[in-house]
């Protein structure tokens, strides 16, 4: 008799096409040193919950196309790694672009990973206070007006 198999959650994909970037730069930003984190909620039907949604961004001022690649490469290596250890921060709700830095060549990878799961986390953090009360985030933290 087969064992029962546990689900795991899909792979986080990588975005294409030009729209979806340009939608992104309208979202919510994370800067930090070495990538700029842009995040937005996903745009598929509701019913469907597809894995979550990376797009890279390396431009040309960063070098040439070796160290492009190899900076594309450590992003991967980032993104996939924060799916096999922190899975959660990972939703299929959402989808990033990550702009990577001229620093991004040269840092060490563990700093890498702790600046996007940072983001991740604000995101989340900053997005459950938005789905709270539908209010601002800066009228939940007691500011009242004059009265």
């Amino acid at each position: 008799m087969p064992e029962p198999t546990t689900v795991k959650p899909s792979r986080p994909t990588s975005l294409s096409k030009a729209d979806d970037f340009r939608r992104l730069r309208q979202g919510w930003r994370q800067s930090g040193t070495h990538l700029l984190v842009q995040l937005l909620p996903h745009s598929a039907a509701a019913d469907i919950t597809p894995p979550c949604q990376f797009g890279l961004i390396v431009t040309r001022k960063m070098g040439k196309a070796v160290v492009r690649n190899r900076i594309k490469r450590r992003l991967r290596a980032a993104v996939q790694h924060l799916w096999q250890t922190e899975p959660r921060l990972l939703n299929p709700a959402w989808q990033a672009s990550l702009v990577a830095r001229k620093s991004c060549f040269d840092a060490p990878f563990p700093e890498l990973v702790t600046e996007l799961s940072t983001a991740l986390r604000r995101w989340q953090r900053w997005h459950l206070r938005q789905a709270g009360d539908g209010k601002p985030a800066e009228e939940k933290k007691g500011e009242t007006g004059k009265g």
